[in-house]
């Protein structure tokens, strides 16, 4: 990948690891301003100290010529502190994001989810722990958009002291 901007990306990148860095403080008020913003295969993000970003702490999307990114491991991170975005989204297939602590995320007026699935197949999240979420939609969040995610697996997260705790599952199979 690259670093530009306070933007981690790339096209197209396979086998990535972003281990124990210190990614904080974007300039900027733009919500889609991330601290990481990804696309790919085969990555790993772990132990990473992730913050005061305008837009999320982490997404992860399909790739610049449109290819789906898949198998991604997101573990052991603290992701807190963003105004406007979700601590992880996840587009794709196959991910895994376990025993992340993420707290102080989005708001009102930026309704990305502090943890967010967004159709992708075969992910799993477990062992999060999530706190002062003020999202006003869920906690953490399986997408229905026109491609609706599918047999992923949600359990032993903890959700608390947000303005909604709940797990809203709108995927199939779920």
């Amino acid at each position: 990948g690259m670093l530009h901007g306070g933007h981690l990306g790339s096209a197209d990148a396979s086998d990535i690891e972003i281990i124990n860095n210190h990614i904080h403080h974007l300039a900027g008020t733009d919500p889609y301003e991330h601290c990481v913003y990804f696309n790919g295969n085969r990555v790993l993000i772990e132990g990473n100290n992730i913050h005061d970003c305008p837009g999320s702490g982490m997404t992860f999307h399909q790739s610049g010529t449109g290819a789906t990114s898949r198998d991604f491991i997101v573990r052991h991170n603290l992701i807190h502190d963003l105004p406007g975005g979700p601590c992880i989204r996840l587009v794709g297939d196959n991910h895994v994001a376990y025993n992340n602590l993420c707290y102080d995320a989005g708001d009102a007026t930026h309704p990305p989810l502090t943890i967010a699935l967004a159709s992708p197949d075969n992910s799993k999240f477990y062992n999060n722990t999530v706190y002062n979420n003020r999202s006003s939609l869920a906690c953490i969040y399986i997408s229905s958009s026109s491609n609706p995610a599918t047999n992923n697996v949600v359990r032993n997260n903890l959700c608390w002291g947000g303005v909604d705790d709940r797990i809203l599952d709108q995927g199939t199979n779920s």
